[in-house]
């Protein structure tokens, strides 16, 4: 036949391979024409209408706009994309032209359509078929051309181009529930439905939630029955006849048929954050605990099961086969027939699931046979498949086989800080039978063979995991001689040592039966050396494990019962948008809302387009799902690509990544665990305070250096602090502003000496510019709160001492003490007999031990031992400044700008510093409460008759930490804290406070080394002794269990939704019974309110994609901040009244209860004392002294102990070599 695009009327011939019913019958388009119009000169078609022709149709059109949709109309029949006929209406003013697609895969053809030139054809065409398909309609009295007939009422565009604004976080909260196909009754069959209605699982304690089970049926329907599925790639597209096409958005191809391809066998389990993910991965490891990995496919070469017995006496063809290849070509003549017992050994080894060998493993009769089954491990050969040819003689040049030993084993990686809990997750879940080996940090990873055989599973952290990158020289392996290992006393099984291979790790010689990495976002980046061990390995299920597997991509549901606080009212915080253009250089950024034919268009940002590399990252080279495995650069063309239309995501961009994503990804919808599980009740609230005088001052001081900047500079060019070379020197000032919410000294007094000296010639030289009043009288402010910081000496004193701590407010302490330990400015000595004021920590701390152990101490002697300690405190601190510098240089810190004393303070070095001689040595000791019986009465009595025993230790000058201290000291007797912060110092800071307040408690920061860490979290979960857990937020957000507390504490804000998200889901989880109170501390008209603001702005899906990684990439907080404003009034001299602390400054003992009726035996005033101080000797508490031991060593918080390590379980056994 002629082509379509040539002015001849084809014939009727069936075979006709462009026959309209082998088409998909799209629908029409309606075109205006001018009267008297004529299209008697275009041939007929099939169906009794006109074949299209351009040239006829354009002259006649009544719209000149319709003239280009013609003209793409002509070039797609022309290069074959569709059929076009057209018919007048009897109303002689309405042109119909029928659109039928045609599919790139129709048969006849010989494929001709599928090769076309891209740049001459498909390019411009899928250009033209974007615009022609939403001008079809569907609907019936269109397609027969009936203009008379009454509307329908159905008139629906073919192609559905309505603006679709989900996000890809709202994508991934909106993912269905999973859905388990009936299994069949083949491989894995029963047992899916065995776990899908509540079966026991061998070896799993636990008994499953509904949910639970569940996704453990969909991972096992995954792994053992993995069937084609529709391609995600496709969307299908239904013809007026009701047949379905299939329509790639991103490339334009249209199918008849409709695309499979095979599934992975695993995917991404991101279920709910505390919903139970661990538990999940435990009951699916230990339901296929006996089943052996397959070999790897190959198309190159043949693969079979091997063992050691087999491949020396077997007999069948494919081990000759073997044989052969590896011998160079000889027939191995003599070999003997195997016995039955070494048949039964090949078999067990090869067929081990369902044989339940593991329960006669302590039986006698088997004692003599597990050693043969351990040797006779299972393998196969796996040739390098660019040398090998297949049934090809062995050459030079193939460097020959390795052997692949293959395992039942599951590998289980894990971040650092979770390997004590997996390790009690399976404690806890696990039978005494299951076969683990914890691999220690540190500690050297078994041979290959022995992990074949010996475990079940092998559980080690990222760290270990990333390190065997360096042992990855596989080419080792690779050789043509067979074993010649001696056998195994008097059997024939070769006692082989071949694995042992130095520089290959033996990771990279097992085919894993599977791969489970917990929090497995970290995939996102291939660039990891996690990524690259995980990509050498040879595993037969990969799983990865996040409950955030992007940034902001989390369901972020915290249940029904959950409520936040606090939404309102933010609003009024907000400058104008209008007024920061006027007062600002800071750009507005990309729009990310488009106008598109009347419809608001959502524009897909540089942070989605990072998101979406995460994402083909773990689907393309962790997972290596097949079709993007082969081809990566298809996850950028089918997926990417097309969400990133000029006008927004192009037509069905959206649906595709939603179903690359359902391919893949299993979780739960929040509504359908909580049919089976109802967490207890979150109630989320923002705490506002306003900043205690001496902070608002510091606060003031950093406005004012920052409105100075921008005057003087004119916010242009690189002197002005916002410009984009300065990132670095802004994140570093919006750090430090955070730490001063809470509290920050600088040692250079944020420089206001040497600004006050140029405030003259600063406002001078801002007139002679003329610069605008509202400049003019933000700098004349900026120098006025300077200069009151300059000359206020309570403020100037704080910043300058030795050590960054948080003073606190002393009352009624005798004036000559307080004079001594404090070393506070006044502006007269007062007469009177006490005094109230600010002093720091470490001073009440080792002042409190002093009169401690030594009730009867007199003033002399308390101001003598003052003068000393703050002597020896001032020249410790000059041997740590010096040892801070030259480690400073050694590393050569990046942070220059940073103050080295909260430096120290942040690493707590200060606070193990050695105790000076001079100082008693019984006063470096903690103690601990004495018994309220014998001699505790005269310890009272002692006590009371200390000059400090009506001392007071009131507020500090953080309201932040005062707010702490009170939620502790109201609540810690029957609930347990996490107080999250991300900086190290603020932690430190809340040490001191809890410290003083007598409050035990553990810390969870960078500077505790890894295995204490893990100790630190059973301890805390285990004892009643321990009431708060301080946690860095970098290392205590993710992945800890820690039920027991119910009261959660932000010190600052958190920009991250996800990360705040995680941080909350450590005690709102699966095991809380109850009711979670989370709190976020902020300071009112400050930057942390306008966060909190913008993160409530935020809150949902939607808007949650805007957010930007950093706070100063985002516009309205960027611009609040280069748009300074001062604390007034009142607030500068008036300390805030948000909380009263009234801490006693000695412990005294209550009285205690009055004596039974047994007769007193006297004691004398000199025995009594000497057993007071005998007994203070021994449990004596020296709070936290900077006197106290030079080492770097992390302590057990609270002035306690380290505890002891949690005694193994014997419920499972852990083998380690």
């Amino acid at each position: 036949m002629q082509s379509l695009g040539r002015d001849t009327v084809t014939n009727d011939n069936l075979s006709d391979p462009y026959r309209t019913s082998k088409l998909l019958a799209a629908g029409a388009i309606t075109l205006s024409t001018s009267p008297n119009c004529s299209l008697h000169e275009l041939p007929q078609a099939e169906d009794g209408w006109s074949y299209f022709r351009s040239e006829q149709v354009i002259p006649c059109l009544a719209n000149a706009e319709d003239e280009a949709l013609c003209r793409r109309l002509e070039f797609l029949i022309r290069n074959e994309f569709l059929v076009a006929h057209c018919m007048l209406g009897q109303s002689q003013n309405q042109l119909y032209v029928r659109i039928y697609l045609i599919p790139f895969d129709l048969a006849g053809v010989r494929g001709k359509l599928r090769n076309r030139n891209e740049v001459k054809v498909m390019r411009p065409a899928r250009l033209a078929l974007r615009a022609v398909l939403p001008s079809i309609m569907r609907d019936r009295n269109t397609w027969y051309a009936d203009d008379m007939a009454q509307p329908s009422g159905s008139r629906t565009p073919f192609f559905n181009n309505d603006v679709d604004n989900r996000s890809l976080a709202e994508l991934y909260s909106d993912l269905p529930s999973p859905r388990i196909h009936p299994p069949s009754d083949s491989h894995g069959g029963p047992l899916i439905q065995h776990v899908l209605s509540g079966g026991d699982i061998e070896g799993l304690h636990s008994r499953l939630y509904p949910y639970q089970r569940e996704t453990v049926a969909a991972m096992l329907q995954k792994e053992l029955q993995p069937v084609d599925i529709p391609d995600p790639l496709y969307i299908p597209l239904s013809g007026l006849d009701g047949s379905v096409f299939y329509l790639q958005p991103g490339t334009m191809e249209l199918l008849k048929d409709q695309p499979m391809v095979s599934q992975v066998k695993g995917g991404i389990l991101c279920e709910e954050l505390g919903t139970g993910k661990t538990v999940m991965c435990l009951a699916l490891i230990l339901a296929t605990v006996d089943q052996l990995s397959k070999p790897e496919p190959s198309c190159d070469d043949v693969r079979p099961v091997l063992t050691p017995i087999s491949l020396c006496h077997f007999h069948g063809e494919q081990v000759q086969s073997v044989r052969k290849k590896m011998s160079g070509g000889s027939p191995g003549s003599g070999l003997s027939i195997p016995t039955l017992y070494e048949t039964l050994l090949h078999y067990i080894r090869v067929h081990p699931d369902g044989l339940h060998l593991r329960h006669y493993e302590d039986s006698g009769e088997l004692a003599n046979h597990w050693i043969p089954l351990e040797l006779n491990s299972p393998f196969y050969y796996q040739h390098n498949n660019a040398n090998f040819k297949l049934h090809a003689r062995r050459n030079s040049s193939d460097p020959g086989p390795c052997v692949v030993y293959l395992t039942s084993a599951t590998l289980v990686v894990v971040p650092p800080n979770l390997l004590g809990q997996w390790s009690s997750e399976i404690q806890k879940h696990c039978d005494p039978s299951v076969r683990v080996l914890i691999v220690q940090p540190q500690q050297q990873l078994p041979r290959a063979r022995h992990l074949a055989s010996y475990y079940d599973i092998i559980l080690l952290n990222h760290d270990s995991f990333a390190k065997e990158a360096a042992k990855a020289d596989t080419h080792k392996l690779h050789s043509w001689k067979m074993c010649s290992c001696p056998p195994y006393q008097d059997t024939r099984i070769p006692d082989c040592s071949c694995d042992i291979v130095p520089g290959v790790s033996p990771l990279l010689q097992l085919r894993w039966k599977r791969l489970v990495v917990d929090e497995g976002h970290v995939h996102g980046n291939d660039k990891t050396r996690i990524s690259m061990v995980a990509q050498l390995l040879t595993v037969e299920r990969r799983w990865l494990v996040s409950g955030t597997p992007t940034t902001n991509l989390l369901g972020l549901s915290f249940g029904s019962n959950s409520e936040l606080l606090d939404e309102n009212g933010w609003d009024l915080l907000y400058p104008s948008e209008e007024g920061l253009l006027q007062a600002s250089n800071v750009d507005l950024g990309q729009d990310e809302l488009l106008e598109v034919g009347g419809q608001v268009a959502r524009v897909w940002t540089s942070r989605d387009r990072d998101n979406l590399q995460k994402l083909k990252k773990m689907i393309a080279y962790f997972l290596k799902v097949p079709q993007f495995a082969n081809l990566p650069s298809l996850f950028d063309t089918h997926v990417i690509q097309p969400l990133f239309g000029v006008n927004g995501p192009l037509p069905g961009a959206i649906q595709i990544l939603e179903q690359v994503m359902q391919s893949v990804m299993i979780r739960h919808q929040i509504a359908d665990v909580e049919k089976d599980i109802v967490l207890p009740p979150l109630r989320h609230e923002t705490i506002l305070l306003d900043l205690h005088p001496l902070a608002a001052i510091s606060y003031n001081a950093l406005q004012g250096a920052i409105a100075i900047n921008a005057v003087d500079s004119e916010r242009v060019d690189q002197d002005y602090l916002f410009h984009s070379s300065n990132a670095a020197r802004l994140q570093q000032l919006v750090e430090n502003m955070s730490q001063l919410m809470f509290w920050h000294v600088d040692e250079n007094l944020f420089n206001v000496e040497e600004l006050c000296q140029a405030s003259p010639s600063m406002v001078e030289k801002a007139t002679e510019r003329g610069v605008s009043s509202s400049d003019l009288k933000l700098i004349k402010d900026a120098i006025r709160h300077i200069t009151f910081a300059a000359t206020n000496s309570v403020w100037c004193w704080v910043q300058k001492h030795p050590f960054p701590d948080i003073p606190f407010t002393i009352t009624d302490m005798p004036t000559a003490i307080f004079h001594t330990w404090s070393e506070m400015p006044f502006a007269s000595h007062s007469s009177s007999t006490t005094l109230s004021g600010l002093m720091f920590p470490s001073r009440i701390a080792k002042l409190r031990a002093i009169v401690a152990a030594h009730p009867l101490i007199s003033t002399d002697s308390l101001i003598e031992q003052g003068v000393t300690f703050i002597e020896e405190e001032k020249r410790l601190f000059l041997i740590l400044m010096e040892r801070a510098e030259r480690a400073k240089k050694q590393a050569k810190s990046k942070h220059q700008e940073e103050d080295q004393r909260e430096v120290l303070k942040a690493t707590d070095t200060a606070r193990h510093s050695e105790a000076p001689a001079a100082v008693d040595e019984s006063l470096t000791q903690p103690i601990a409460d004495l018994p309220l019986s014998g001699v505790s009465s005269q310890r009272r009595a002692f006590l009371l008759a200390s000059p400090l025993a009506n001392v007071h230790i009131g507020n500090s000058a953080s309201v932040k930490l005062d707010y702490l201290l009170n939620e502790v000291l109201q609540y810690s007797k029957t609930e347990k804290f996490l107080i999250f912060s991300k900086s190290p110092l603020t932690l430190a800071h809340v040490a001191d406070g809890l410290n003083l307040a007598h409050v035990k408690f553990l810390q969870y920061t960078t500077k505790v080394p890894l295995q204490q860490r893990e100790q630190l979290v059973i301890t805390f979960e285990t004892s009643e002794t321990y009431r708060v857990f301080l946690m860095e937020l970098k290392h205590g957000s993710r992945g800890l269990n820690l039920v027991s507390a119910s009261r959660v504490i932000f010190c600052e804000p958190v920009w991250q939704a996800d990360v705040e998200a995680q941080a909350i889901k450590r005690a709102h989880r699966i095991g809380q019974t109850r009711p979670i109170s989370v709190k976020t501390l902020a300071i009112r008209n400050t930057a942390e309110e306008v966060m909190m603001a913008r993160r409530s702005e935020l809150k949902d899906q939607a808007q949650r994609e805007k957010q930007n990684a950093n706070v100063t990439d985002d516009f309205r907080m960027r611009s609040f901040i280069a748009n300074p404003k001062f604390i007034e009034g009142d607030a500068l001299t008036r300390r805030p009244e948000s909380v009263r602390l009234d801490i006693p400054f000695l412990d005294i003992p209550p009285e205690p209860a009055p004596p039974p009726t047994a007769p007193e035996v006297p004691v004398s005033v000199e025995q009594e004392s000497h057993a007071v101080m005998a007994a203070a000797s021994d449990n004596a508490v020296a709070g936290p002294s900077r006197l106290e031991g030079t080492g770097f060593q992390p302590r057990a918080e609270g002035g306690t102990e380290e505890a002891s390590p949690m005694k193994k379980r014997r419920t499972v056994r852990f083998m380690d070599e």
